[in-house]
């Protein structure tokens, strides 16, 4: 058993069908999995159990032609034997964007499915795909069918690209099997991306209310309201419509809270015949109205 790595010393990802086989017994695997600093990969996200190791697969011999029986079929048949023996397997790629592909906030990825099998989806370079397209002999091509997704890198990444998934669910059902992992390679904004617009559907204001026209990605705060970022308040966006504000006991957590006669409007104190001592009374201030102008949206941010 593999010992427990510190935090320091490894990452959980998760796999997509085809990118890992378990060692032992070359099963595929797919799901989350622990990458350690050495450069070795287990099953599972829990780092006290590195118990089974993963790797990606590799090419297996080609043995094509070997037993007896298409030995003598080769005899009648070379052309044939000639043309499928040159037949490399595919090999699973995973395309990592590049820091163009971030500028430009997207990128393409190439897939295969195979006309016989209905999960049979595998991620590939752009090489392997271009050598299907053009019917290379090195690769069994009438056995794929070719795909390609342009796959969102900033903003709401999660509804993009699960809308092109969506698009192209005809011709490739179950394809989010393959593309499980919506927000994959999404990267951090280190910088605003202005001038960006939403005609509804996608953006909403802390009280839930939907937004509609110019926004902005600040790389602290998230999508904000407005074209361009500026110093004054301008509101806080969501990419999910908020929650409704948590209750207890009938009263909004975070609202002021109701007086006595707006809780119990016809209650009233009884007077008693107890002899009440004298004391100074207290006097509580008068809350004192903001003078600031309120968001209309919620979320206030500058």
């Amino acid at each position: 058993m593999a010992r427990y790595q510190p935090k320091s010393k490894y990452e959980i990802r998760e796999a997509a069908p085809g990118e890992f086989v378990v060692k032992k017994t070359r099963a595929p695997y797919f799901g989350f999995y622990i990458e350690t600093s050495g450069g070795k990969f287990y099953a599972g996200n829990d780092p006290k159990r590195l118990i089974s190791e993963i790797i990606r697969p590799t090419s297996l011999p080609n043995n094509f032609g070997k037993t007896r029986d298409i030995s003598k079929y080769n005899v009648l048949n070379s052309q044939v034997y000639g043309q499928l023996a040159r037949v490399k397997d595919i090999i699973p790629f995973k395309n990592i964007p590049l820091e163009n592909d971030y500028k430009k906030g997207r990128y393409t990825r190439f897939f295969l499915k195979k006309v016989n099998e209905r999960f049979g989806y595998i991620e590939v370079s752009p090489t392997t795909y271009k050598e299907v397209i053009q019917e290379k002999p090195t690769v069994n091509y009438p056995v794929y069918k070719t795909g390609t997704i342009t796959w969102s890198l900033i903003g709401n990444v999660k509804k993009t690209n699960e809308a092109q998934i969506f698009l192209q669910r005809e011709e490739f059902p179950d394809l989010n099997i393959l593309f499980s992992k919506l927000d994959e390679f999404k990267k951090a904004e280190d910088r605003t991306i202005e001038n960006l617009s939403t005609e509804g559907g996608e953006l909403y204001y802390e009280d839930g209310r939907e937004y509609k026209g110019p926004y902005h990605i600040h790389p602290g705060k998230g999508p904000m309201v407005g074209a361009v970022h500026i110093k004054g308040q301008h509101d806080i966006l969501y990419y999910e419509k908020p929650e409704d504000m948590p209750t207890a006991a009938g009263i909004a957590i975070g609202s002021q809270v109701p007086s006595l006669a707006e809780v119990a409007p016809n209650y009233s104190q009884q007077p008693t015949n107890q002899t009440v001592q004298p004391t100074t009374p207290t006097v509580i201030p008068e809350p004192i109205s903001p003078t600031t102008t309120p968001s209309l949206g919620g979320g206030g941010g500058y």
